[in-house]
């Protein structure tokens, strides 16, 4: 946010008027970013969005955050995009193309990812592998813009990341366990498989 200002600033000779509006602004904000960025630093974050402009703003924010982007990519991203998110991630961040759920799912395993900001569509993906979703969709209800659209960004990271739910015991027993059985049953009159008696 404050390298947008300045740009802008730049180019109608507002300078000194940007940095106090920056001054002003991270002032205020500091203190909130601050308490959720001690308990997300460290924590590793997958970004999976339809453009590359959305992926590569929330690069920063995570940098904001010390969290660790491992996984970047787009579905309609060209050469020049991944061009671009190539100079703004580390080393050893995986950078996809249009990925498939299997290889999404691949991805997020392998990169140990804590967290998944994607559109709607990956939210049961993450949620079933027990990672933390963030919905980055365009058609969100609460905004992520300004700098305190940045303390409403880190609150939501913080509050999806560090969610009780993730500390549940996410094996299932299987329906034998309660009793159930599920396998098919046999039609007596028939003897086809799977037949309701």
């Amino acid at each position: 946010m404050s390298q947008a200002l300045r740009t802008a600033a730049e180019f109608f000779g507002l300078e000194a008027k940007a940095e106090e509006i920056i001054l002003r602004e991270t002032t205020k904000v500091k203190p909130a970013i601050e308490g959720h960025r001690s308990r997300l630093e460290g924590k590793k974050a997958a970004i999976y969005m339809g453009g590359a402009a959305k992926a590569v703003s929330l690069v920063r924010g995570f940098e904001e955050l010390g969290m660790d982007v491992v996984i970047i990519g787009t579905q309609t991203g060209d050469r020049d995009d991944y061009k671009k998110i190539s100079c703004i991630v580390k080393d050893g961040t995986v950078i996809i193309d249009d990925a498939n759920p299997l290889e999404l799912r691949e991805l997020l395993i392998k990169q140990k990812a804590d967290l998944l900001v994607a559109g709607v569509k990956e939210r049961f993906l993450s949620y079933k592998l027990g990672i933390a979703f963030c919905d980055f969709n365009h058609d969100r209800t609460t905004s992520f813009e300004g700098f305190d659209g940045m303390v409403t960004f880190a609150r939501e990271v913080d509050i999806s990341i560090n969610s009780p739910v993730w500390k549940l015991n996410v094996e299932r027993p299987s329906p034998t366990a309660w009793g159930v059985d599920a396998r098919p049953k046999q039609n007596i009159s028939s003897g086809e498989a799977g037949a309701n008696v």
